[in-house]
């Protein structure tokens, strides 16, 4: 004569609360991937902005190139941060620019380049910052993990737009 047997409460209980468990780990540590993923999209964002910056100023002025920017060109070379300055605003804003399409990791919603002095600010994470800091030197900047405040989370260079 077989016997049947099924499952008490008691162990389908268990087994959920196993589930749980791992369903809650597995929660917390696909949090900090995306946290981490946020950072790295940040970082590469100033890192490949700024190198472009760099390479397309030298391109510039050492006349290589008669005119920087697409969406609204600037001649070369650059002579005063303003013409940087115009260039810069329809390469992050305009529908050609070409920054514009970057959007910001911490609020896909939002476009990371935006003209700001800002960046200490924990609202301020994952916007690449730009301004003008005199008649010839361009301010650029980033938050790219909060606590903002903090130095090791933060990075500010200035270039020299005429050189």
């Amino acid at each position: 004569m077989a016997v049947k047997q099924a499952f008490a409460l008691i162990e389908l209980m268990i087994v959920i609360v196993i589930i749980g468990i791992l369903a809650a780990g597995y929660i917390q540590f696909f949090g900090k991937g995306t946290e981490k993923a946020k950072i790295a999209a940040t970082k590469a964002n100033f890192k490949n902005v700024t190198k472009w910056i760099k390479i397309e100023l030298v391109k510039c002025n050492a006349g290589l190139s008669d005119k920087m920017f697409v969406s609204n060109p600037q001649s070369c070379p650059m002579t005063h941060s303003n013409n940087f300055s115009s260039g810069m605003n329809n390469a992050c804003r305009g529908q050609r620019g070409v920054f514009s399409q970057m959007k910001n990791p911490y609020d896909a919603a939002t476009r990371a380049c935006r003209l700001a002095i800002e960046y200490k600010r924990d609202v301020d994470a994952g916007y690449f910052n730009w301004s003008q800091k005199d008649w010839q030197n361009i301010r650029f900047s980033s938050c790219w993990k909060k606590p903002c405040s903090d130095t090791n989370n933060h990075e500010q260079i200035i270039i020299n737009v005429t050189e």
